[in-house]
């Protein structure tokens, strides 16, 4: 590929829209009894083409506590992680760490939707905290909440909706 061909398609990149992509939506797409399968297969697939993918490392975490308790054959979990690894690869979705910023934030998202879980909190500070465009979730409690959509600039939207 030339240089010039490959700086136009790393700026084409770098100007899409910015997804933090939720546990739910991953494991969505890969559970076979997921309500929702089919809308995050095929959102994951448009990920790199129309969005930038972004996993938390605290997501990243979540996916691996629910896989253990989920999934008891050994082969399953092994086919997860050949699932997870190719999706990162293809759709070159991008793992952010999370710092005290971070932490500062889920206490005012907490302040601002009291019935958020903790680890939601994090995950949505670390999106909000990293200007993100849109939370991707199939949490029913997060998508469309007008209180932190409208206090921290951020859409949650669920995959369907992308």
């Amino acid at each position: 590929m030339k240089p010039k061909t490959f700086e136009k398609l790393l700026r084409k990149f770098s100007h899409l829209p910015s997804h933090y992509i939720d546990s739910s939506v991953i494991l969505g797409a890969f559970l076979e009894d997921g309500k929702f399968r089919e809308e995050c297969k095929s959102y994951l697939n448009r990920v790199v083409h129309n969005y930038r993918g972004f996993l938390p490392v605290s997501v990243v975490g979540e996916i691996f506590m629910i896989l253990d308790e989920k999934i008891e054959k050994e082969g399953d979990k092994e086919l997860f992680f050949s699932f997870f690894n190719t999706l990162i690869r293809r759709r070159k979705i991008e793992f952010i760490g999370s710092g005290f910023e971070d932490y500062r934030k889920t206490q005012e998202i907490k302040d601002v939707s009291y019935d958020a879980e903790p680890l939601d909190t994090l995950h949505l500070a670390i999106a909000i905290t990293n200007k993100a465009n849109v939370f991707v979730t199939l949490d029913e409690k997060l998508i469309h909440n007008q209180a932190i959509e409208n206090t921290f600039k951020i859409n949650i939207l669920h995959p369907k909706e992308l």
